[in-house]
């Protein structure tokens, strides 16, 4: 069977699992003796196991079973959940991430070391108790001669389910003579099996290798037929020990449990297991044959995997469906036609319905991203010596999976900072009087048509006048010029390019590019970033972004007779003002407005645009805000708030030009540019 149609499914339902068990792990980390996390593991892993024997991916399902063998050691307290076992878990994983992502390529990875790492996990646990039963050893020789001699238990309570015919039990008490052991074992599949013929084939052809069959039920035809549910139980003549048994047949891809028991010579019967597994197993799995039961209806398909390749074409679908939407608006509105008016008020709301429905499609759970931060965070941490208790907030939050995808980076960069550079070490931390534990607090929220993602850490904070300091030295910028500075404006010297607070160069930080990046990629998006800090107590950084980059909310002005679109999200207010009111501190101009000195921007410069020769005394300014301080643009006239499409800048030559995000097009058919306010000033 060709598998390769699969692989993509396979992948995505993978990574799933293989989440599941990092998310696990991390929590049996905190919390050693709670054995919940390590029953989801192990879930997890035997569903991995069976997802890729299936596929034919038998690394991946090799080191998986691994793991379920150590991970069941851990259940029964045969092994003590330590920081070493830990790390050879989370090793594990890493290792089954990378051959899921490896499953397109014949790339081979190696398991070898892992192998031997469980493996001595396992066996050094076997050594003690062989210790165990050496100082008891005297006891279990005089309790087994005791046993010897006791009379058999009552035997209507160990009868088999199988009936015997009389050639049957003639072959136990022959093979018992002839001193084999003879097992009734019952083998259960997994639910997810779909090839049980093939299963229970290769159950029988492993059993014939370790002795001989005499009795299968149900028959061997109906298992060839798969005319049976999840278990069979075979008969067969043996001097394997259990353990062996065993041992052979789980290797069987998608057999869940196997329980041998041992058949008596005289009358058939067998012994049971004084095992609470044994009972736990079979009461189980009685349950689950009523619950993997499938009704005769077939169930609806509630969910369907689209490609985001899809949802990007149907975006820009919807985008052209607006544009065009606004420009009927616009004639119907020069025409005056009140049945036209009619008809466009239904296809308004009809385009309205169908753009939210495409982006509510769009949008994914931010935990998508926060999901990989626990994992980083503790190995961040204990790179460094640290304690890190990390708090994960607002994982409901959705965003347009196009800005998911750009934030993960920038939210790396600034965790790593909170861990390498915000948090004290221990000792530093006892010495102030802190927990030893640092905290680091990654948030989410809805602010109307943004999300706020902020990154909070309980660290020694940021000193302005020492990160003057690093400017200057760095060259950043002159002493004259960083001393005029105010307290919050030198902490954004941090978003500078080449600066950097890291006395060392390590692989987490210190490289000056991080910050920058963050800022760049933030602003990039069409967001903003702020940041705030007290010494001693911490620092708070702070990520402003659009719910999605492809329809954004503007402010529409004009500049020179031309139209330009601002970003509603960077708008504080418009206000009037008096051009008697402008003064100028060294050149540049500002206005006094509500207390607060207000530097003007006039567009007309930063533009190029030809200027009316005679300056009117009535000017109109919208207050933008940027890197957490505000400038007033003035601007010609303003022409309200509007909906539109942004189109990206594709042309080599407008490509990495600064100042705009884009271009749109309006109602009359006229394009307008997007006033990127981040590159702009």
């Amino acid at each position: 069977m060709d598998m390769s149609e699969y692989k993509e499914i396979f992948k995505a339902e993978s990574d799933e699992h293989l989440q599941q068990l990092n998310d696990s792990l991390l929590g049996l980390e905190q919390n050693p003796n709670e054995m919940e996390y390590i029953n989801t593991m192990f879930r997890s892993a035997h569903t991995l196991k069976g997802m890729s024997a299936t596929m034919g991916f038998s690394t991946i399902s090799e080191l998986t079973h691994e793991m379920e063998n150590l991970m069941d050691m851990v259940r029964k307290s045969q092994v003590d959940v330590s920081n070493e076992l830990i790390d050879i878990l989370f090793e594990c994983l890493d290792t089954l991430e990378a051959l899921v992502d490896t499953v397109d390529s014949d790339e081979k990875v190696d398991i070898s070391h892992l192998q031997a790492n469980m493996a001595s996990a396992m066996e050094g646990t076997l050594c003690t108790q062989d210790i165990k039963e050496t100082v008891d050893s005297s006891t279990n020789i005089i309790k087994n001669e005791i046993i010897k001699e006791l009379p058999a238990e009552n035997e209507s309570e160990t009868e088999i389910n199988v009936e015997l015919s009389d050639n049957e039990k003639r072959a136990v008490n022959d093979a018992s003579a002839e001193g084999s052991r003879v097992i009734s074992l019952k083998v259960i599949l997994d639910e997810s099996c779909v090839l049980k013929s093939a299963r229970s084939t290769l159950v029988l052809i492993n059993i014939t290798k370790m002795g001989e069959i005499i009795k299968c039920e149900p028959s061997e035809a109906e298992l060839e037929d798969e005319k049976f549910d999840l278990e069979f139980t075979v008969i067969f003549s043996t001097k394997s020990t259990d353990e062996e048994i065993v041992d052979t047949i789980k290797k069987i891809s998608e057999v869940k449990d196997v329980i041998p028991t041992t058949v008596s010579e005289s009358n058939g019967t067998e012994k049971k297991e004084q095992d609470k597994k044994e009972a736990e197993t079979e009461e189980s799995n009685s349950t689950n044959k009523t619950a993997v039961k499938r009704p005769d209806a077939v169930k609806s398909i509630q969910s369907v995997r689209v490609n985001i390749e899809r949802l990007d074409n149907l975006m820009n679908l919807v985008g052209e469906l607006i544009i065009n939407k606004i420009r009927l608006n616009q004639l119907a509105s020069d025409l005056k036609a009140k049945d036209l008016d009619e008809s466009l008020a239904n296809l308004d709301r009809l385009t309205n319905e169908i753009q939210t429905e495409v982006m509510e499609s769009r949008m994914v759970p931010i935990d998508q991203i926060f999901s990989r931060f626990p994992r980083m965070v503790r190995d961040l941490a204990k790179s460094e010596g640290k304690q890190i208790n990390l708090i994960i907030e607002g994982k409901e939050i959705e965003l347009d999976r196009t800005v998911l995808d750009e934030i993960g980076d920038p939210l790396v960069h600034l965790l790593r900072n909170a861990v390498d550079h915000g948090i004290e070490s221990q000792k530093e931390r006892k010495e102030l009087g802190k927990p030893v534990a640092g905290l680091v607090r990654l948030s989410a929220s809805r602010q109307r048509n943004s999300v706020l993602i902020e990154v909070e850490d309980d660290g020694k904070g940021m000193d302005p006048d020492n990160l003057r300091d690093i400017a200057v030295k760095k060259g950043i910028i002159s002493r004259e010029e960083v001393d005029k500075l105010s307290d919050t404006e030198a902490l954004n010297l941090i978003f500078m390019p080449g600066f950097s607070g890291a006395k060392v160069v390590t692989d987490i930080s210190g490289r000056g590019v991080g910050m920058d990046a963050v800022k760049t990629k933030i602003e990039a998006l069409g967001g903003s970033v702020k940041i705030s800090s007290v010494q001693g107590q911490g620092s708070i950084m702070k990520l402003q972004l659009p719910l999605t980059v492809a329809i954004i909310q503007s402010l529409m002005v004009t500049v020179a007779n031309e139209t330009y679109a601002v970003p509603l999200g960077n708008v504080i207010r418009d206000v009037g003002i008096k051009a008697s009111d402008i003064k100028t501190i060294e050149g540049k101009e500002v206005i006094l407005l509500r207390g607060e000195v207000l530097p003007l921007l006039r567009l007309h410069n930063v533009l190029d645009c030809p200027t009316e020769q005679e300056e009117k005394e009535n000017l109109i300014v919208v207050v933008v805000e940027r890197m957490g301080s505000n400038i007033g643009l003035v601007v010609d006239e303003l022409l309200g708030q509007q909906e539109v499409i942004i189109k990206s800048l594709d042309n080599k030559l407008l490509k990495n030009l600064k100042g705009f995000a884009g271009a749109t097009i309006l109602g009359d058919g006229s394009v307008a540019l997007i006033l990127d306010i981040a590159t702009l000033i």
